[in-house]
C-alpha cells in the first residue's frame, strides 16, 4: 500500500485527467511548449517509473474504496486520453498554419533576448526586468501570431487562473490521500478519492474550455 502513496504522490494525482496542452500558451519563442506534459512524463521515466502506472494504482485504490464511482473515474481517464489526441491534432495543425511566423519569431525572440542578457549583465536592468519584459513579449507575439484578442486573452488567463487553483488544491488533496492511506483510514481514503473524481472533473473541463477558444481561432 505505501508503494501505492509514492507513486500517487510523486507522479501526480491524476495521471490522464487533462495535464496537457497548451499549458504555456505565452510562448511561441518555443512552440513545444503547446504540452501535452512531456516534461512530466520524462521526468517519471528517468525515474524508473512508467507513466501509466499512477492512474493503475489510483484505480486500485477506487476499486478497494469506492468501487462505486469506479467506472465514473475510468470514464474520466478516457475523455482525457481522447482531449489529448484531439489537442495533440489541433497543435499539429496550428504548427504547420503558422510555421512561418513561429520560425521568424524564435529568430526575434533570441536577439530579444541576447539584447536583454546584455543589460542585464552591464548593469542597466535587473535579471526580474529582463525576465518580466521576455514574457510580456512573448504573449504579445503569442497573440499576434495565432490571433487572441483582448477577450479572448483575457478568458485564457481566467483560465489559467482557474487551472492554478486547481493544481493547489491537488497538491493539498495528495497529502491528504497520503495520511489516509498510511492511517488506513477507509472512510477516509473514500471521501477524498470523491474529492479526487470532482478534481479530475473541474480540470477536463477547464481544459476543454481552453481547446474550444484555441479550436475557434
Amino acid at each position: 500500500m505505501k508503494k501505492w502513496i509514492v507513486a500517487i504522490v510523486v507522479g501526480g494525482l491524476i495521471a490522464g485527467s487533462a495535464t496537457m496542452a497548451f499549458a504555456d500558451e505565452s510562448a511561441p519563442v518555443r512552440e513545444k511548449k503547446f504540452d501535452l506534459g512531456r516534461a512530466r512524463i520524462e521526468r517519471t521515466k528517468r525515474e524508473g517509473r512508467n507513466p501509466g502506472q499512477t492512474a493503475e494504482r489510483l484505480e486500485q485504490l477506487f476499486e478497494n474504496y469506492l468501487p462505486g464511482e469506479l467506472d465514473a473515474f475510468e470514464s474520466n481517464l478516457e475523455d482525457g486520453k481522447e482531449l489529448r489526441e484531439e489537442i495533440k491534432e489541433l497543435r499539429e495543425n496550428l504548427k504547420e498554419t503558422h510555421e512561418e511566423a513561429f520560425e521568424a519569431s524564435r529568430v526575434e525572440g533570441k536577439a530579444l533576448a541576447n539584447e536583454w542578457r546584455e543589460k542585464v549583465k552591464n548593469g542597466e536592468a535587473t535579471r526580474e526586468e529582463a525576465v518580466e519584459a521576455m514574457k510580456e513579449w512573448r504573449q504579445e507575439n503569442f497573440d499576434e501570431i495565432l490571433g487572441v484578442d483582448d477577450a479572448m486573452r483575457a478568458s485564457l488567463n481566467t483560465i489559467q487562473e482557474q487551472l492554478k487553483l486547481e493544481r493547489e488544491d491537488g497538491k493539498e488533496i495528495r497529502e491528504e490521500l497520503k495520511a489516509a492511506v498510511t492511517a488506513a483510514d477507509e472512510d477516509a481514503i473514500a471521501e477524498i478519492l470523491e474529492d479526487i473524481l470532482d478534481e479530475m472533473e473541474t480540470r477536463t473541463d477547464l481544459h476543454e474550455q481552453r481547446y474550444e477558444l484555441f479550436l475557434s481561432l
